[in-house]
């Protein structure tokens, strides 16, 4: 199993890298949904969310994990900055992101 999220997971980086959102989204979205607690994986998947511009699908991703890496900090950040979410929220999760909180 491990190495299918890695197939996934390599095949939405290297999407990513070449500019191929969709496709991108695409391997994300099938490695979040068939490894949920992989970090990696829902990393990916909130990036690609908000490179589509799906800013509520992001978030709704990132709610739905308790874990906590500089990545899903960084994107908690950005959506909650996207959304235009209250104020507090964001200097909130900005802290987060920068170890301040």
């Amino acid at each position: 199993m491990k190495r299918a999220a890695d197939v996934l997971y390599l095949l939405s980086t290297f999407s990513l890298r070449t500019r191929l959102i969709e496709k991108a989204a695409i391997y994300a979205s099938a490695g979040y949904r068939l490894f949920p607690e992989d970090t990696r994986l829902i990393e990916m998947h909130a990036y690609a969310l908000l490179l589509q511009r799906k800013f509520e699908e992001a978030e709704e991703v990132l709610a739905n994990t308790t874990a906590s890496t500089p990545n899903l900090e960084f994107l908690r950040s950005r959506a909650a900055i996207l959304l235009g979410l209250d104020p507090e929220e964001q200097r909130l999760r900005l802290r987060r992101y920068l170890g301040t909180a």
